[in-house]
């Protein structure tokens, strides 16, 4: 599967589709704050999408990374279905870095099942 993914940018191409990861925890307190190494990242990120887990490892999959906020080391929650499914599975993973203009990625070893 190719993985697609609907920016926060997209309407300004023309379509109304957007879906980016929603931060549903921010700066959780403790560790440095500077964005480097294991305590940078202090983040909690959500994405519903059709995307496997193996998808959102893909370098610079989620284009506006750098415009959400992610930093490495930030947590990512997702979870992949379609509606009326009777099976829905979920992945977590890490924001790997560096986060720029072109993107972030997910960690590669992401754990996946219910």
């Amino acid at each position: 599967m190719t993985a697609t993914y609907y920016s926060t940018t997209l309407g300004s191409t023309g379509t109304t589709t957007i879906n980016p990861p929603i931060l549903i925890a921010g700066m959780l307190s403790g560790g440095q704050n500077s964005g480097n190494g294991p305590q940078g990242g202090r983040n909690v990120w959500y994405y519903a999408s059709t995307n496997t887990g193996a998808d959102m490892a893909v370098a610079n999959i989620i284009t506006d990374a750098l415009q959400l906020g992610m930093k490495p080391f930030d947590l990512f929650f997702g979870v992949l279905g379609t509606a009326g499914t009777t099976n829905p599975l979920h992945y977590r993973g890490i924001v790997v870095g560096p986060i720029t203009t072109a993107g972030g990625q997910i960690s590669s070893n992401l754990s996946s099942g219910l």
